[in-house]
């Protein structure tokens, strides 16, 4: 039988099962039906996802003056930060954002709910799960490194020859390229996704493509 890998991007799936009602998914049971579906043996599942940001205030000196002020962001050390009072003399200016200690302790609890709920599908067979990182973006969570690092494995597993089936869960234009790639090394590219939440032209790009419904995931319930 024809090894496949299964390469979920989770923000993805995320997105679907809250528009279930955070639907309780038992991954194990939906990597197995994948396989039995596609008719392959699995070799591994690669699960991309992102820990929150604790968002909390830090206590840094300024550079120009040296008093101690509080900046909403992990300092660098290579970033020259300097207080509000500095910074209305002209220079380098900072968003002021604060976060109180409410903000904090809720966005530690649910680090720590996700970092318990990564580690439970690291712990399953065959599963692995690989980081990205979250960061602010004009207000906005966004994703950083995921894609990126989904593509890569996507077309270094092919490469390699260690599958021949590269089964995709995701609905981002951006995995184009190594679905060509992919293919190129001869693997069978498969798109298990919601026609509701995709880009139309990754469709266009695949092998195959398998909807996953509400009927679909139904009987993996945890």
């Amino acid at each position: 039988m024809e090894k496949c890998a299964i390469f979920i991007d989770g923000g993805y799936m995320d997105s679907l099962l809250k528009k279930w009602n955070d639907f309780p998914l038992d991954y194990d049971k939906f990597a197995k039906k994948i396989c039995e579906i596609t008719n392959t043996e699995l070799l591994r599942v690669y699960y991309y996802n992102c820990l929150p940001i604790i968002r909390k205030m830090y206590s840094v000196n300024c550079y120009s003056c040296g008093n101690l002020f509080e900046i909403h962001f992990e300092p660098n050390d290579n970033v020259k930060l300097y207080c509000e009072e500095c910074i209305q003399q002209g220079r380098l200016k900072i968003i002021p954002i604060k976060y109180d200690k409410k903000i904090t302790e809720e966005d530690e609890e649910r680090y720590k709910e996700k970092k318990n709920f990564y580690n439970k599908i690291n712990r399953l067979p065959r599963f692995e799960v690989r980081y990205g990182r979250l960061q602010i973006i004009n207000g906005k969570f966004k994703q950083k490194g995921v894609d990126v690092r989904m593509s890569l494995d996507i077309a270094d597993k092919c490469f390699e020859g260690q599958i021949q089936h590269a089964i995709i869960i995701a609905g981002d234009y951006d995995f184009i390229p190594a679905i060509h790639r992919a293919k190129d090394y001869g693997a069978i590219v498969h798109l298990f996704c919601n026609m509701k939440k995709i880009n139309r032209e990754l469709l266009d790009e695949v092998d195959e493509i398998h909807k996953i419904t509400y009927s679909f995931i139904q009987p993996l319930k945890i």
